[in-house]
């Protein structure tokens, strides 16, 4: 009966790697944390699409540079302010791409903000337009796919048991 209750917790929640091969030690710790994934994803391994989805991120980030109107007066100062948001924009998708919780939730709150922006979307000219247009894209899909079981149980796991993807 032992050995059922071991297979039916491997394909359901893996806890902890001697769980999976069936040899549990003895622990004086009284506290299990367990992470929800589907059964062929480590919860510790960065899902596929973090790196692809934090180059997008930079991408559309740096084309705030792009709808800087150069004939307007205060110009100048319009580039630093749009600098200083760019820069803390990139600090963000730093600690996204390494896996923190809390800048998975301001890219998801930033997704909310993009697509609220598609509103200025006629008023814009043919940079702003593309800018809006393609992190409204983005947003959808970051909307979804950042609320996805396996992807939330990788953000929300212990950081120092992650590991790299593996080659398959």
């Amino acid at each position: 009966m032992n050995g059922l209750r071991i297979r039916r917790l491997q394909t359901l929640v893996p806890i902890i790697s001697d769980a999976l091969t069936g040899e549990v030690a003895p622990s004086t710790r009284s506290v299990v944390t367990a992470v929800v994934c589907f059964r062929n994803m480590n919860p510790y391994q960065r899902p596929k699409g973090l790196t692809e989805t934090a180059i997008l991120m930079s991408i559309t980030n740096a084309m705030g540079w792009l709808i800087v109107d150069w004939s307007k007066l205060h110009a100048a100062t319009i580039f630093v302010l749009f600098t200083i948001f760019i820069l803390v924009g990139y600090l963000v998708i730093w600690f996204y791409w390494k896996g923190r919780n809390w800048a998975r939730i301001l890219v998801l709150l930033t997704s909310l903000l993009c697509l609220y922006s598609l509103r200025l979307f006629l008023r814009a000219g043919f940079a702003a337009r593309m800018m809006i247009a393609a992190e409204a894209v983005l947003a959808v899909f970051l909307l979804v796919w950042l609320n996805s079981r396996n992807v939330k149980s990788f953000f929300r796991a212990p950081k120092n048991t992650q590991i790299s993807p593996s080659p398959d």
